[in-house]
């Protein structure tokens, strides 16, 4: 996934010049994936990084996009986000969930796909 702009005025963005009129192409999972805020295992899927406290001492608007940011950002993020986690609080209460211990590739395009698809193995949990 990447956010397009195209510049309305003259402008340098880190040292280099950026005429008007030009597409600027922001590579959100590049950013998604940046040692310098992510640490060095930044490629690996490791949801424990959240817990760390010194990632909110780094990140900010522009380190994690998913919505996009700004004036064009996505106007129901925080929604989505409640939304996601509502979902998933229903689904780890009522489901017991096992992978197939195989390796998943990304398979990149207009969003990122598991390669090949996901088939876990889903168990309903019995909430008496």
């Amino acid at each position: 996934p990447v956010v397009l702009r195209v510049s309305i005025k003259d402008d340098f963005i880190n040292g280099y010049f950026i005429p008007k009129g030009t597409m600027v192409i922001i590579p959100i999972n590049t950013i998604h994936k940046l040692p310098s805020i992510w640490g060095p295992d930044s490629n690996e899927f490791k949801p424990s990084r959240w817990l760390d406290p010194s990632i909110s001492k780094i990140n900010s608007n522009y380190s994690w996009i998913p919505f996009s940011t700004g004036a064009r950002g996505c106007i129901a993020y925080k929604m989505a986000l409640n939304e996601i986690k509502v979902i998933l609080a229903i689904l780890i209460r009522n489901f017991e969930f096992r992978d197939e211990g195989k390796v998943i590739k990304k398979k990149f395009n207009i969003i990122i796909r598991p390669d090949p698809g996901i088939q876990p193995w889903v168990k309903k949990v019995n909430t008496n």
